[in-house]
């Protein structure tokens, strides 16, 4: 089960340093399992500190997980029958709605606009990116043509981005919800690329290149592509996007790997280290484009963080 920490409020402050970590294994290899026993939804109650806890775990699931959330609605997945698969919630177990396809061997939301969920489904064998419209019958296959695996991370309702392997190359891209609208980001001389976050018009992930994984930003091209890769730091990613506001972390050491959160506004030289005082580290994970969320780790105790 995810812990769920105290809840603290960062300010926005430029804190002291710390370090990071390689991207985020759950965002580079989908096919994992289950990592959740139980899914929560929470929201607070009175004042900062009182959280109330709702447990989404639908009847049936040996486990589940909520991955995102717009409006009323969240979206995830659940091990139902030995069956990873896609769902949406409407703030309640019983309103859980499996979207697994027809002919999919698992599947995982990742991402809602309310309306539209974008992740992937497993079918034939291969990862397909996918968007769903809050049923099962409503999947759109999203994997390009020439691709051999794809997984969409992110939806605006019209827009999706994630990757797509074309050529054996990891590729950042955005959709139109379709899979002949697939746009390739990968910037030239990137090894691959990842978008993990869209605004509709502007996108947030990472790319590799000569070597160096730094958090990226592109307005819907290959050739917008804009490194945000601080400077002294050994790697980044950056995992949301809100406005001009890019969020993620970065890592400044080469040994421990040790990655500190931190938000940007357009180019490398704009990032500002929100590692809290006293953390080892911290990543921010999502951003209205003036709070951001994520976790900051105290005495190697994790602890879910608004900032």
């Amino acid at each position: 089960m995810r812990a769920s920490a105290a809840l603290c409020q960062w300010l926005g402050r430029d804190l002291p340093n710390p370090p990071m970590k390689t991207p985020p294994a759950r965002f580079l290899n989908r096919l994992s399992p289950a990592f959740a026993a139980v899914t929560l939804l929470a929201f607070p109650v009175a004042a900062l500190g009182q959280i109330t806890f709702v447990d989404l775990s639908p009847s049936g699931a040996t486990d589940s997980e909520a991955t995102a959330t717009a409006g009323t609605q969240q979206a995830g997945f659940a091990t139902i029958g030995g069956l990873l698969t896609a769902g949406i919630w409407s703030g309640t177990a019983a309103s859980f709605v499996n979207l697994n396809p027809p002919g999919a061997f698992q599947s995982e939301a990742l991402a809602t606009s309310g309306t539209q969920q974008a992740g992937f489904a497993v079918i034939g064998g291969a990862v397909n990116a996918g968007l769903w419209s809050s049923t099962a019958a409503s999947f759109v296959n999203l994997n390009p043509t020439s691709a051999t695996q794809s997984t969409a991370y992110s939806t605006t309702g019209t827009q999706q981005a994630g990757f797509a392997t074309i050529f054996g190359v990891d590729s950042a891209g955005i959709w139109s919800s379709t899979a002949g609208s697939f746009v390739n980001m990968n910037p030239a001389g990137a090894s691959r690329s990842f978008a993990l976050a869209t605004t509709g018009t502007q996108q947030a992930g990472f790319a590799a290149i000569n070597g160096v994984v730094g958090a990226a930003l592109w307005s819907g091209s290959a050739q917008s592509f804009v490194n945000l890769n601080p400077t002294g730091a050994t790697q980044s990613v950056a995992t949301a996007i809100a406005g001009i506001q890019q969020a993620g972390y970065a890592y400044f050491d080469s040994g421990e790997l040790v990655p500190y959160a931190g938000i940007w506004s357009g180019t490398a030289a704009t990032f500002v280290n929100l590692n809290p005082f006293g953390a080892t580290q911290s990543q921010t994970t999502a951003t209205t484009g003036t709070q951001q969320a994520g976790y900051a780790e105290y005495n190697n105790i994790p602890k879910e963080t608004l900032i």
